[in-house]
């Protein structure tokens, strides 16, 4: 099987169903995500080159049975749309936004605030400090 969001879907159900707590136990979906709203056109270039180099990683299984996520690049609606369509972040409690290691400070500080300003509340996060009154 090389459907990653399926392998992980199926996964978690697994781990639900073995899990005492049931389907009350936690589960979290992570993955790189990288929104190209608010960047450069530099950035924009340099985040597709990236994604694009690592996609032929994806395409196969490596070992024997360890398939990768591919990064999950596009605007605020792309990325909103593939989170609340995506079959294991549909399971999910939780979801874990990677960053690129080899990105720099200032690619960092604008995915950042597309996730914190953007993407989050799209899906209905909404910032502690906000939730508390402050």
């Amino acid at each position: 099987m090389t459907d990653f969001a399926q392998a992980q879907r199926n996964q978690i159900d697994a781990f639900r169903a073995a899990h005492p707590a049931g389907d009350a136990a936690r589960a979290t979906v992570a993955r790189v995500i990288v929104p190209t709203d608010g960047a450069t056109p530099e950035q924009e270039r340099k985040y597709r080159e990236y994604a694009e180099g690592r996609n032929p990683r994806t395409e196969q299984v490596h070992g024997r049975n360890t398939i990768i996520a591919k990064d999950v690049l596009g605007s605020l609606d792309e990325i909103v749309e593939f989170i609340r369509t995506d079959i294991a972040f549909q399971a999910a409690d939780d979801y874990l936004f990677e960053l690129p290691f080899e990105f720099e400070l200032a690619d960092w500080k604008q995915i950042l605030h597309q996730l914190a300003t953007r993407i989050g509340p799209a899906l209905g996060w909404t910032p502690a400090n906000a939730r508390a009154g402050a």
